[in-house]
């Protein structure tokens, strides 16, 4: 893995979590953060984690259907923004429950849909954290001669 991957993955899931915590701020969920103020920063944590997924040829739809979902705002296209949220999240738990190595965090994606009908927030915050966590493992797996390298320069 270059240089420049990881520091655009660790860019996105910094951005990625900072509006997590402002949808957990405001109990709303994140496509609704587009509504109250907190635009940019969804747009621009969409923006680098699309360009993050978009490295690998196995998240590319995933990377289309979240970038397709913040084009079709929740408050302008509700039912289009659902398709392209329904798209995102299940190709994303597909991709996981195909990977051999990793595929038991599916599992946890897949138990996360219990809570859908209790808060749609929750569902993404923790299907977001659980993508989030299959992204950082194979970061740190790849990430070995990297490491090495900034450890030297310490």
């Amino acid at each position: 893995m270059k240089q420049e991957e990881a520091i655009l993955n660790l860019s996105s899931f910094i951005l990625i979590g900072a509006t997590i915590v402002k949808a957990i701020e405001r109990n709303e969920t994140l496509s609704r953060l587009v509504q109250s103020g907190a635009e940019p920063l969804f747009i621009i944590a969409t923006i680098a984690t699309t360009l993050s997924l978009w490295q690998y040829r196995n998240w590319r739809f995933t990377a289309v259907s979240l970038s397709l979902l913040t084009a079709f705002t929740v408050a302008r296209f509700p039912d289009i923004h659902a398709a392209f949220a329904i798209l995102f999240f299940a190709s994303s738990a597909f991709v996981i429950a195909r990977d051999k190595r990793l595929n038991k965090l599916s599992f946890l994606f897949i138990g996360a849909t219990a809570i859908i009908p209790l808060s749609l927030m929750w569902f993404e915050v923790v299907s977001i954290s659980i993508t989030i966590a299959y992204h950082v493992i194979y970061l740190w797996w790849n990430s070995a001669p990297l490491r090495r390298q900034l450890m030297n320069r310490l």
